[in-house]
């Protein structure tokens, strides 16, 4: 029987954003697979992918600043270490260990792809 709604196959490759996108120390944002992400390139070049959402309050992480390592959410500057997504900082909070989970990342011809385990 054919359902209306397809599962979403994750662990797969999708692409996100064209390459040249994602350059300099702007942050780009996307959605895949229903969930939106916000991107960058680390000052190495390294890409990045993480949710696009502080697990503070929710606020989008894209709204913040992007220092070529850390982004900081906006609402109450928490950091989150780029690659890994780790809370690294918390102004006048305790360290949280929650993590904005990273995306797994790779070129694929022009297009910056991403893959994710759940």
């Amino acid at each position: 029987m054919a359902s209306d709604s397809a599962p979403w196959l994750y662990g797969f490759w999708y692409p996100a954003l064209r390459s040249d996108q994602v350059r300099g120390d702007a942050m780009a944002t996307a959605m895949l697979l229903g969930i939106p992400l916000v991107l960058g390139r680390k000052r190495t070049g390294e890409a990045f992918a993480m949710r696009d959402a502080c697990p503070h309050r929710g606020i989008p992480l894209s709204y913040g600043h992007f220092d070529g390592e850390q982004v900081q959410c906006s609402y109450h500057g928490w950091c989150f270490e780029a690659k890994s997504g780790q809370c690294r900082e918390m102004r006048e909070h305790i360290f949280f260990a929650e993590s904005r989970h990273a995306w797994n990342r790779r070129q694929i011809g022009g297009q910056l792809g991403l893959s994710s385990s759940a």
